[in-house]
Order: structure tokens, then C-alpha cells, then sequence
């Protein structure tokens, strides 16, 4: 037996060698096509046409409608959907692009179909690239057709495969070690093949939105986002899916992992704080409307709390920074501001304790909320422009009985507030009078 450099035999390097090549995926003869089946689909499932033809269909309002009409099919579209079914996919595509053109202007019934078949003698060859080409074809030209439909749902596959091998290819040794041995492989793009799929699903979701998988290729796109820690793509795709599709299945997940995104999205206390607002108010919607997340209520309560300590901190950070430069009196307002807002958080019982260290607890007025100071501007303004205010319900939720009739005075019904007066439509100047006289006529009168 030969023995190579280190002790190592002839076989021992056939072994390595053919698992390398089990690894990648193939043999060092060249790409194998990958031939799969998803278990509720097999070749035979296109779309039923009438016995020996075609449906028929004519654009009316920028719409397809199916004619009650039936074209008779050509022998050749027949021979395809047999080659097809027998599983030989090179003749299929041979004969088809025989038979039609793929970049013909000029709609027809039989262009469409055959159009439809050569993807999909493409799909199920494992051509993925060249797939995709056509059913993108189809729904440009042919958009609502029975066809149309079956080349979204081939496309929203095609999509999520390659997001799937991308995520692989990235993580996993035996993916990337495939890409580098098999690089003119036809299941996928070489190059940014996430991109790709990215662009595969919003196209379906661009070109057929009232598509049954359009809302499921928004929210594909947004949980491979979410994984690969790209919080801000995600966020907008999540986004896209409650704002576009309010009655999708999907909602109460996109809602909770679209505040998970902004909750990722925060730096801390020295930044915006606009994503926890936007978390908090996702959460709390996510928490009243949708009884399915019952299960996830502690979870969503966990999370609501932390916003509520990244809030206090930010606040306990500004009066820590007045404290810095000298100004206590904006350091007790920001403090108390934490103990009042923030009552069960951490953050406010270090306020507590800064005001006592401080000497600062028992100073001054307590901090007041925007409310209170409208309710104090409002009168103030009334003073200023001399106008006279009218009193409002003390109760502002008050039923329709406490409230008075029309053409009552609103004082008789006990209201206690103030609002402004609405002014009258027509201003009563001094020296004029109230009601619109003649116009007056020119001096020295006319001519």
C-alpha cells in the first residue's frame, strides 16, 4: 500500500475526498440540479383547463375576466404537459421554446399557457434563476389569471427557499464550502442571494397585493430581518404588514415583533427616545386588541415595564446633568418627575434617596403636567385678547343629559370651567353698526 507524506494512505485520501464532495453537495463532475417536492404540491398541479382547450381571457378595466369561450389547445402544449408529467424536463423546455416566444408582446391564450408550463418545467428541473424569470413574466402580462396565481404561490416558494439557504450558507461551514465547489449551481443566485429573495417576495406583494401570500411574503421577509439583527429593515417590513393587511392572520405577531425591533433599535438615555415610545404603543395595542396573545400577556407586561425603566432613566439622567452644572431647582423638578410618572421602577427610588442626600424634598412646588398648565394658559389668553369666556363642563366625559340644549345658556346648566368664546362671524367696529349697510358712494358724490 502507498503511503503519502504524514503517514496517510491513498485510501485515507479517497475517503477525505468524497466526503468533501457529500459536504458540497455534488461530485466534482459539475452542479446536480436539485430536485424537490413540497409535500402538498407534485408536477401535476397546474392549473384545469376544459377538455382539448384553452381558457380564454380579455382585459376589461385593466382587468382579466375569463370569457365563457374555449380555444382549442395545440398538440404541442399537450405534448408539453406530458413531458412535464413524465418528468422530462429538457424536452418540455425545448419543445416549448420551440413553440412560443417568452418576450412576445402580443397576448393570447396559448402564449400564456405555454409561457406558464416552460416556468414550470423550469421550477420542477430545479432551474430556480430561470423559474423565476417566467412567473415574473406571466404575472407582468397575465395578472388574475388562474395561472397568475399559481406562479405567485411558485414565487413566494422560491422566495422563502433561497432565504432559507442564504441564512444556511451564511452559518453553516457545509453551505459555504457548496457555494465555493459549485458556483454556476441553477437553484439559486451565486451573489446575494438573500437580496434576491428579498426582491421575489415583494414582488408578489408589488404586483398581486390582493394575493392570499402576499401578507405571508411581507412577514417572511420581516422574521429573516428580525434574526439577522437588522432591526430597522424589520421594523419597516412589520410596519408594512399592520398598515397594509390590518385583517391578516399575521397582525398580532407583527405587532409584537415590531416592538421587539424597536426595543432593539434603542442606544440608551443619551438618544432618541422615539422607538420606545413607538414599542410602548405597539405593545399596548397588541395588549387590548388581539385576545389570542392571552398566553404572551407577561411577556408583553415584561416588556412594557422595561420601557418604563428606560424612560425613568432618562429623566433621572437630565437631573443628574442640572445637578452637574449647578442648577438644583431643575434637578428636583426631573427627580420628582421620575417619582411621580415612574413610581415602580428602580429608577425612582434613586430619585428618592438623590432629593434626601440633596436637602432638596420638601423645596418648592411640585412639577405639573402639560394638562394642568393649558388649563391655567387658557384663561390667561382669554384676559390678554379681552375676550370673554364661557364656562365649560366640569366633567368633560359627561353624558349627553348633563350637557344643555341647544339655545340654552350655558351657565344655567351649572358648568364650572372656562373655554373661549367663538367670536362672531361679523366684528362689531367702534362706529359701525352690526348689520352690512349700502356700500358708500365715492366723495363729493358721483359725477
Amino acid at each position: 500500500m502507498v503511503t503519502l507524506h504524514g503517514g496517510r494512505t491513498i485510501r485515507q485520501l479517497i475517503v477525505w475526498t468524497v466526503a468533501l464532495c457529500c459536504c458540497c453537495g455534488g461530485c466534482a463532475g459539475g452542479p446536480r440540479p436539485i430536485r424537490f417536492r413540497w409535500p402538498w404540491q407534485q408536477p401535476s398541479a397546474v392549473p384545469a383547463q376544459p377538455a382539448g382547450g384553452l381558457h380564454e381571457y380579455e382585459l376589461r378595466n385593466g382587468r382579466w375576466v375569463r370569457r365563457e369561450s374555449v380555444r382549442p389547445m395545440p398538440p404541442a402544449l399537450r405534448r408539453a404537459e406530458a413531458l412535464i408529467q413524465e418528468q422530462r424536463y429538457d424536452e418540455a423546455i425545448s419543445l416549448l421554446d420551440d413553440t412560443i416566444d417568452a418576450d412576445d408582446e402580443t397576448p393570447g391564450a396559448v402564449h400564456r399557457y405555454g409561457l406558464f408550463l416552460l416556468a414550470e418545467a423550469y421550477y420542477w428541473k430545479g432551474d430556480l434563476v430561470a423559474a423565476r424569470t417566467h412567473y415574473e413574466k406571466l404575472l407582468d402580462r397575465y395578472p388574475g389569471t388562474e395561472e397568475a396565481l399559481t406562479a405567485a404561490t411558485r414565487l413566494y416558494q422560491i422566495g422563502t427557499r433561497w432565504l432559507d439557504a442564504a441564512a444556511n450558507d451564511d452559518t453553516q461551514p457545509a453551505g459555504m464550502l457548496r457555494r465555493i465547489a459549485f458556483w454556476r449551481q441553477s437553484d439559486r443566485p451565486w451573489i446575494d442571494a438573500d437580496g434576491h429573495a428579498i426582491k421575489v417576495l415583494e414582488y408578489i406583494q408589488e404586483h398581486d397585493p390582493g394575493n392570499p401570500l402576499a401578507d405571508d411574503a411581507i412577514l417572511a421577509i420581516a422574521n429573516y430581518q428580525f434574526r439577522r439583527g437588522n432591526f430597522e429593515q424589520a421594523a419597516f417590513y412589520y410596519d408594512l404588514l399592520i398598515q397594509g393587511y390590518p385583517k391578516s392572520e399575521h397582525l398580532a405577531h407583527a405587532y409584537l415583533r415590531a416592538a421587539e425591533a424597536r426595543l432593539a433599535l434603542y442606544d440608551g438615555a443619551e438618544y432618541n427616545a422615539k422607538p420606545l415610545e413607538e414599542a410602548r404603543r405597539l405593545l399596548q395595542t397588541a395588549a387590548t386588541q388581539f385576545p389570542e396573545l392571552a398566553d404572551q400577556r407577561p411577556r408583553i407586561y415584561e416588556m412594557l415595564h422595561r420601557i418604563e425603566e428606560r424612560q425613568a432613566e432618562r429623566d433621572f439622567q437630565v437631573a443628574r446633568f442640572y445637578e452637574r452644572i449647578g442648577r438644583p431647582d431643575a434637578a428636583r423638578v426631573y427627580y420628582q418627575l421620575v417619582i411621580r410618572d415612574y413610581p415602580k421602577t428602580s429608577w425612582a427610588q434613586r430619585a428618592r434617596q438623590r432629593l434626601e442626600e440633596l436637602g432638596l424634598e420638601q423645596q418648592g412646588p411640585q412639577p405639573k403636567r402639560l394638562s394642568d398648565l393649558l388649563d391655567e394658559l387658557v384663561p390667561s389668553l382669554a384676559e390678554r385678547f379681552g375676550l370673554e369666556p364661557d364656562e365649560a363642563p366640569a366633567d368633560p366625559n359627561a353624558g349627553d343629559e348633563a350637557r344643555p340644549s341647544p339655545g340654552t345658556d350655558a351657565r344655567s346648566a351649572g358648568e364650572s370651567d372656562t373655554l373661549l368664546r367663538r367670536p362672531e362671524l361679523t366684528p362689531t367696529w367702534p362706529g359701525t353698526v352690526a348689520e352690512p349697510g349700502p356700500l358708500p358712494g365715492p366723495p363729493g358724490g358721483l359725477p
